[in-house]
């Protein structure tokens, strides 16, 4: 979504940009429009463009999600 919120302003294209990878954001600024403006009525969601960093998102989450459970048993009041 950074590719969306640059601005001049913010100068993030020139630093952030080079170093986000494709598949881990929505590389598509017309499907990040979309996010934040919503869909024209009738035209369908573009998973393909979504599938990749829903992926990874999922499993980072929940592989954090994991970690805080195993140190919780670690770490209870027996």
């Amino acid at each position: 979504m950074a590719r969306f919120l640059a601005t001049p302003e913010n100068e993030w294209k020139l630093l952030l940009q080079p170093h986000l990878p494709d598949w881990m954001f929505v590389s598509d600024l017309k499907v990040a429009r979309y996010f934040y403006e919503g869909l024209p009525l009738g035209l369908p969601i573009d998973w393909g463009a979504w599938a990749k960093p829903v992926l990874f998102w999922s499993a980072f989450m929940l592989i954090i999600f994991s970690m805080m459970v195993f140190m919780a048993c670690i770490f209870r009041k027996e």
